[in-house]
């Protein structure tokens, strides 16, 4: 179980009046609650829920993420059903919180809106390719 507490702030010079809308402001962005745990031998589950604050209004309620993992099949094999961020790239599964930017990057918000997240299925079979 983890809180995780996403924040920033920004400021500008003193002579900088034209960008003071912008600039000089501390801000919590979101708050997201995790859990996770094993559910069996074979697999586990886990839940990612954001109460976040996109453009300075209220804080939304949003599940971003809830799906169970069967990490553990035969012959290299997984399965993961629920809510999810696609494996679209390895930049799309991570939150925002933990990259080193501070903000989403351009164009992955014009394109795709922010992160593609899906529901559904993903099947997974894990090789030794280049090993």
């Amino acid at each position: 179980m983890g809180i995780i507490l996403d924040g920033f702030a920004v400021f500008a010079d003193a002579g900088d009046a034209s960008r003071e809308d912008d600039y000089n402001q501390i801000a919590l962005r979101a708050v997201e609650l995790d859990f996770a745990s094993r559910i069996d031998p074979l697999g586990w589950a886990y839940v990612v829920a954001e109460f976040g604050n996109e453009g300075g209004g209220e804080y939304a309620f949003e599940l971003l993420e809830a799906a169970v993992w069967f990490d553990q099949l035969p012959n290299r094999f997984s399965v993961r059903a629920g809510r999810y961020f696609n494996d679209f790239g390895k930049w799309n599964t991570i939150h925002i919180h933990d990259r080193p930017i501070m903000f989403e990057e351009g164009a992955r918000q014009e394109f795709f809106g922010g992160s593609l997240i899906s529901n559904g299925l993903e099947l997974h079979q894990w090789n030794d390719w280049g090993g």
